[in-house]
């Protein structure tokens, strides 16, 4: 429902939705639930430019879908801490997070939804070289 809203713009609905779901999966232990709402919520604040919001986020998503051994979730969550970095002005830290969405990508058959990895990661690259 939290997503839904956000994609209608309504953001302020849009955060209140996933922060119930956040409560709920925190109190049922779903882990996958508390990576998937943290990587939204995240994607919320780096649409509003909220940097200091989204990246926190983004890295719980992203560790919380390495432990529960998620890599597709792990890749969206890299991609979008990358594109945080990178909007923010922090290309080093942009940089970790690139090496590291490509060691995943190398370490990992995911058919066709490797090629949108490998697609997206690529731009990120470009953006990267040519903002040095």
């Amino acid at each position: 429902m939290g997503m839904a809203w956000r994609d209608n713009g309504d953001l302020t609905q849009a955060e209140s939705y996933l922060r119930q779901a956040e409560t709920i999966f925190r109190r049922d232990a779903n882990h996958h639930g508390l990576a998937q709402v943290w990587g939204h919520l995240g994607i919320l604040y780096l649409q509003q430019a909220k940097w200091s919001k989204a990246r926190p986020l983004l890295q719980n998503s992203r560790l919380t879908f390495r432990t529960v051994q998620d890599i597709d979730g792990e890749l969206k969550a890299l991609t979008y801490l990358i594109e945080c970095e990178l909007a923010s002005e922090e290309p080093a830290h942009a940089e970790l997070y690139l090496t590291e969405a490509e060691h995943l990508l190398a370490l990992h058959d995911l058919g066709k939804q490797g090629e949108f990895f490998v697609d997206r990661i690529g731009k990120f690259r470009q953006r990267l070289v040519s903002s040095q």
